[in-house]
């Protein structure tokens, strides 16, 4: 992680000196992988807390936070004017004392359908798939039958109630692939997570701490981060904003008009009073988007000749 962070700030730093940018990003992994395999390092209460190993690395998530504000003053440093930086966090992160079996979980609940799939990997979120006769009413009542299972899910242990809460698809979802989502979705409380793992013989549903072929022992929360720093952001202001207010606030700052379709809205008072009329949002019913309408031979020769440099195509 060292190494990757390393060489990722380097090539960024270059590529920020060597143009002329109105938008420029980049996207630091570390944090998130530091948390993700190394929070039992840092936590005594953690199930994989081992006092002698953390004694070497239990500094490790403090580091790559260290390590990100070093990288970010190097950006700071170079920037002028009305430069404006935003910092982003999609997620916030916790520790994970015990994992859910969640293809157990569907056996115990729903017995040998073959109706239900976990629809990710990580998390309890599922998708029906019924066709056939009555298949809106098998439907319904599977997923009545799935959002039951999940609210009435406890901690065998603890005698605590493992789902903070439950929503059916179209609680949450609109538009035109509203299809492609997830039919229940459960949220977790803190520490716990369902895993897609293979169903075993003894149907259990718990295991105290990840298990030893999963790494993880931290995962997110959904509370991210987002700060904002540059002339014309007001200093010290608490804001409270949501990732889709992201790409709003920046079209808006550079002047560009915002989609009509595109959710969000952009928190103003993150901004100082001079700066405000630099910063009213603007719908447009046209994005400017335009279709492609198919790549000319000479492009499409240069990027082939650039994968075979770089060992893509032989």
């Amino acid at each position: 992680m060292e190494e990757i962070s390393a060489r990722r700030l380097d090539v960024g730093l270059t590529l920020f000196d060597e143009g002329d940018w109105d938008l420029f990003w980049i996207v630091f992994t570390f944090t998130d992988r530091t948390q993700h395999y190394m929070w039992k390092y840092m936590d005594e209460e953690h199930p994989q807390y081992d006092p002698a190993v953390s004694e070497a690395y239990g500094d490790r998530v403090e580091w790559a936070y260290r390590r990100a504000d070093n990288f970010l003053g190097e950006f700071i440093d170079r920037m002028s004017g009305d430069d404006l930086l935003v910092v982003m966090s999609d997620h916030g992160f916790g520790p994970l004392y015990y994992i859910i079996n969640a293809r157990n979980f569907l056996q115990r609940t729903l017995g040998n359908m073959d109706d239900v799939i976990c629809a990710d990997f990580f998390g309890s979120k599922f998708k029906i798939d019924v066709s056939g006769r009555n298949a809106e009413e098998r439907f319904n009542s599977i997923r009545t039958r799935l959002v039951d299972a999940l609210l009435d899910l406890e901690d065998p242990e603890r005698g605590c109630k493992i789902i903070d809460s439950v929503y059916v698809k179209e609680d949450i979802y609109e538009g035109a692939y509203m299809g492609e989502g997830p039919d229940v979705l459960g949220l977790e409380k803190p520490g716990y997570l369902f895993f897609s793992l293979n169903p075993t013989p003894d149907m259990r549903l718990f295991d105290m701490g990840p298990k030893p072929d999963m790494a993880f022992s931290g995962f997110h929360r959904r509370m991210g981060t987002i700060f904002m720093y540059g002339n014309t952001v007001t200093p010290g202001e608490r804001i409270r904003a949501r990732i889709i207010d992201i790409t709003p606030t920046i079209l808006t700052y550079l002047g560009v008009p915002v989609p009509s379709d595109m959710d969000g809205t952009v928190p103003r008072d993150a901004f100082r009073e001079a700066y405000t009329d630099r910063v009213v949002l603007v719908r447009s019913d046209d994005s400017g988007y335009k279709k492609p309408t198919g790549m000319g031979s000479q492009d499409r020769q240069k990027i082939e000749n650039q994968l075979r440099a770089v060992g893509y195509i032989q």
